[in-house]
């Protein structure tokens, strides 16, 4: 396989190669979520309308369901469980 030179032209840029790639920018260790095709597009388009990446976008939609406690008002699936506030 070739290697492949690209030039980056901004930060942005380079996280969004980075993200389309797969691959993980920053600290902290990666954690990776398999979604299917329609569900990873429709977030590449609500990221790109926001400005930001798809990881960034993933990722801020986590933390805020998990730190306003929305995680059985978003599942709305009956396996609600008591918080105990840990976490």
């Amino acid at each position: 396989m070739a290697d492949h030179i690209i030039a980056a032209r901004s930060e942005r840029a380079v996280r969004c190669a980075a993200s389309r790639w797969g691959l993980a920018l920053g600290i902290g260790s990666p954690f990776t979520i398999l979604l299917p095709l329609e569900d990873r597009l429709a977030l590449e388009c609500t990221a790109e309308l926001r400005g930001m990446s798809t990881n960034a976008l993933a990722l801020a939609i986590v933390r805020t369901v998990v730190r306003e406690q929305l995680i059985d008002a978003v599942l709305d699936d009956g396996e609600a469980v008591a918080n105990d506030g840990i976490g």
